[in-house]
């Protein structure tokens, strides 16, 4: 689960932040070698004349360095447009490049849920065609990712945070009951996602494996003492 974006949620939903009012740029130019603080804090600087910053954020790879991209969001109509302005600002060594990253409309109100106690038998198509009768109520089915015991459910509608959850303990037929687990909101947030380890999709969500598994033992081969060579004398003739 995304923590950050899932905090940012209760924030937005607290504060009634509406979706039109949230907004985002995306800014490069920085070196990736300084230090993320320094970055987001110097953006953070820059940017709060435009309205009110919700969040400052910079990835990182697998290799711990920094994307060459940072995401800035931030509450109130025409936030952005101020922020655009500023591209082109010289940051004591390198030049902000801000570039507009408006949020997909499709993505509004997009939920991803975790799935169990449907009849794993049945065909990929049957498996799509229960969870939409399933979720009927709450929205439309977007995608399903499919697993062995369980399914990743995106649920596009209005309010299909609150009302997806609530169907556990549905009657799936065969004495089987419906799971269902809220994962993550992908809608409008006043925070960017953070990057996180997932499970892994084909094996069972529950066992990692294990760190022995993944070394492989080089043996070292044994060392064997040197025969000592010994060298005859040479005959020579009196």
């Amino acid at each position: 689960m995304d923590e950050i974006a899932n905090k940012g949620l209760e924030v937005k939903r607290s504060r009634k932040i509406r979706d039109s009012d949230i907004e985002r740029i995306s800014v490069t130019g920085y070196d990736i070698e300084l230090p993320r603080e320094h970055v987001e804090s110097e953006l953070n600087k820059l940017f709060s004349s435009c309205g009110e910053i919700t969040d400052v954020h910079i990835p990182e790879t697998r290799n711990s360095s920094l994307w060459s991209h940072a995401f800035i969001y931030f509450v109130g109509q025409g936030t952005a447009d101020k922020a655009l302005q500023l591209n082109g600002s010289d940051m004591g060594g390198w030049t902000v490049h801000a570039e507009a990253y408006p949020f997909l409309s499709k993505n509004d109100n997009c939920v991803e849920l975790e799935v169990q106690g449907y009849d794993t038998s049945l065909s990929e198509s049957d498996i799509k065609c229960e969870l939409s009768k399933l979720f009927s109520s709450c929205g439309n089915v977007g995608h399903v990712i499919i697993c062995d015991s369980f399914s990743i459910v995106y649920l596009v509608g209005e309010d299909a945070i609150d009302k997806a959850p609530k169907l556990s303990g549905t009657d799936m037929g065969g004495g089987r009951k419906a799971l269902v687990r809220f994962v993550a909101y992908h809608g409008r947030n006043i925070f960017h996602p953070r990057r996180h380890k997932w499970r892994i999709i084909s094996g069972r969500p529950d066992v990692k494996p294990k760190m022995a598994a993944k070394m492989k033992i080089i043996k070292k081969p044994k060392r064997t003492a040197k025969k000592k060579i010994i060298k005859k004398p040479k005959m020579t003739l009196d």
